[in-house]
């Protein structure tokens, strides 16, 4: 999936691969996924191992960005499209930026973004619990991040998602503490979908020090939750790795991460 089309009018576009190789292109820029009179970008897709499909971006949608999502069930269904350009799940105010999505074997998705509710950039989120869910849609105080200070604009990696087939999930993102630094925060779902955020700036994730960049959550196929992200903790920057074992432990916390 991709943007494309002029600076205030892109679209957003999809090729796809069938199961024999064969590949099929939008033919012209009204083959677009996204509304074809509203302007769209930053998608991102998936494909679960079941066979759906995801992708979801930003789209205007008047007064404001919001966050559209479309899917297909599997390879042989249509794509189930936003009703209209305002059928959003983000909150009806600024600029939804850089939705993320996860999704793993049994159909329970999580996308996440940056918005503004008239403050500081914050962190939202949208669940989804088995193909026949819906995702939730957050309201302008929903915001998961940590009120205080803006979450990063990085607009490469920020926020990311995780989903583990056992229904396990995992939010990170960037974030200012409001004393110079730009740290790691780490929300996490356990297979009872109960979310654990973090409570304050004080509760940063990674060491408080210089700028963590492009944090990426991971769950491996055992249930092991690993977190990754650059940072300068003295040597320069470096890449650093966390690691939770499926128990629940920290093998390698985040204040004190592999290098």
């Amino acid at each position: 999936a991709w943007r494309q089309g002029p600076s205030d009018h892109t679209g957003v576009f999809l090729s796809e691969r069938s199961p024999d190789g064969a590949w099929t292109d939008p033919a012209s820029m009204e083959n677009r996924l996204s509304w074809i009179d509203h302007t769209a970008n930053r998608p991102h897709a998936v494909i679960g191992s079941s066979g759906e499909a995801i992708v979801v971006w930003d789209q205007w949608i008047g007064e404001n960005y919001g966050v559209q999502v479309a899917r297909r069930l599997s390879p042989s269904e249509p794509w189930e499209m936003p009703s209209t350009p305002t059928d959003v799940l983000s909150p009806l105010v600024f600029y939804s930026n850089e939705p993320r999505l996860a999704l793993n074997g049994s159909g329970d998705a999580l996308i996440a973004w940056f918005q503004s509710a008239g403050g500081p950039l914050m962190t939202y989120m949208s669940e989804r619990f088995g193909t026949l869910g819906s995702f939730s849609r957050p309201g302008v105080a929903d915001f998961i991040s940590v009120d205080g200070a803006p979450v990063d604009q990085h607009l490469v990696a920020n926020p990311r998602t995780a989903v583990a087939d056992s229904g396990e999930a995992a939010i990170a993102w960037t974030q200012e503490n409001g004393q110079g630094a730009i740290v790691v925060f780490l929300a996490t779902r356990n297979a009872s979908r109960q979310w654990s955020f973090p409570a304050d700036l004080q509760s940063a994730f990674s060491p408080a020090v210089s700028a963590a960049k492009c944090v990426i959550p991971v769950f491996g196929p055992r249930g092991d939750l690993y977190v990754t992200w650059s940072q300068d903790l003295g040597a320069g920057t470096e890449v650093l790795l966390a690691h939770r074992a499926p128990s629940g432990e920290w093998i390698l916390p985040g204040d004190a991460p592999k290098v």
